[in-house]
């Protein structure tokens, strides 16, 4: 099972706009506490735990070099 860190506050404000900035669409499913799921935020990852992600599978990845994985292509999408 993959285990992630919750965005950390104070950290990068991009990554938990609500808590930092006030943002209007709220925090990001990562973030420490849970939210009421309405604001736009909720729904998706912030830039740091996309990056977090991505890290993880490029070593899934480079661990199954020449064998087929389904990780591949997704790794692919985080690096651009």
């Amino acid at each position: 099972m993959l285990s992630f860190q919750h965005d950390e506050e104070g950290l990068n404000p991009s990554c938990t706009p609500f808590t930092d900035n006030g943002s209007p669409n709220g925090n990001f499913i990562m973030f420490a506490s849970a939210t009421e799921g309405t604001k736009n935020n909720n729904r998706n990852f912030s830039s740091c735990s996309i990056r977090k992600i991505g890290d993880v599978l490029r070593v899934v990845v480079n661990e199954q070099q020449g064998k087929i994985n389904c990780f591949q292509g997704i790794v692919q999408h985080v690096d651009n």
